[in-house]
């Protein structure tokens, strides 16, 4: 079993120098070691950035051993380049040095945002808000309907309740007697 070391470079940017040198500045290092060469996958290696706190990256790159940043970056696209990453790294003492390009981030201006109000509720805010919910509860309530039949000279008397209004009908039903 071969366990290897990963070396991420992150929170920088690769940078040509005035003097031609390409060096990768703000150069932040976390090293990941004793992983499991068989069981390790592109996606934990690539997606690393979301542990390190970064939401998305630009690129991610690993840097074949011996070679200079601007010749020997490979991006870590698939499972082959995976395979030849670690068969890099068993002749470089099983450490792979990984970079990650970053993204800009371009604050997105709205022109007509909203002011922001504070509101702190207080007891009669709270009070006049749960009146305001309890009307509207009530005008949002199905009607009710009560029947009631009373029979009387060959009629029944059906009298029909909806909320505060009280109608009563009469109908002839033609009832044998």
């Amino acid at each position: 079993m071969v366990h290897l070391t990963l070396v991420y470079h992150h929170g920088g940017s690769i940078v040509t120098k005035d003097n031609g040198s390409v060096v990768y500045e703000v150069d932040n290092i976390e090293e990941l070691d004793r992983l499991d060469e068989d069981t390790l996958d592109i996606f934990a290696v690539r997606d690393h950035h979301f542990a390190l706190g970064y939401e998305n990256i630009a690129k991610c790159s690993w840097l074949v051993p011996g070679s200079a940043l601007d010749t020997g970056l490979r991006p870590i696209t698939n499972d082959k380049e995976l395979l030849e990453m670690c068969r890099a790294a068993r002749g470089n003492n099983n450490v792979v040095h990984i970079y990650y390009e970053h993204v800009i981030s371009v604050p997105q201006v709205e022109e007509n945002v909203p002011e922001l109000i504070e509101f702190t509720p207080n007891s009669a805010t709270v009070h006049a808000s749960m009146e305001e919910l309890q009307q509207t509860m009530e005008r949002a309530r199905p009607k009710r309907h009560a029947l009631g039949l009373c029979e009387g000279n060959d009629q029944i008397h059906l009298s029909r309740e909806d909320g505060d209004i009280e109608e009563e009908e009469s109908r002839s039903l033609g009832i044998l007697g």
